[in-house]
């Protein structure tokens, strides 16, 4: 397949290239297309998260915030944690959605 990069980018892709951030052309194509991919995986994702939540099987947020933080502490170990909050519990409209779906306990 053959295609061609719009005007307003020809520019930076060639300075990109020059950069030596990529060896050609045809490789920061590549690198869009799967950025490009990611982004539409992740969109579809998120869909299938809010059907999932409008279908009732959410979790409580202090759930969340705690699996969040774990896997923070997993990637970068003694990192603070991202809400003050996260231990000291939330009021009860904290929650993401207070019913639970069948594989819940």
């Amino acid at each position: 397949m053959t295609t061609e990069i719009p005007l307003e980018f020809v520019t930076f892709v060639q300075q990109l290239v020059s950069a030596r951030r990529f060896l050609n052309e045809g490789d920061v194509v590549a690198e869009a297309l799967r950025l490009l991919h990611a982004r539409e995986s992740l969109r579809d994702e998120a869909q299938k998260g809010f059907r999932q939540l409008d279908d009732g099987f959410g979790l409580p947020i202090e759930d969340v915030i705690l699996r969040v933080e774990q896997r923070i502490d997993e990637i970068e170990p003694g990192s603070p944690p991202i809400c003050a909050n996260a231990h000291s519990g939330f009021p009860p409209s904290g929650s993401i959605s207070t019913r639970r779906g069948p594989n819940r306990k």
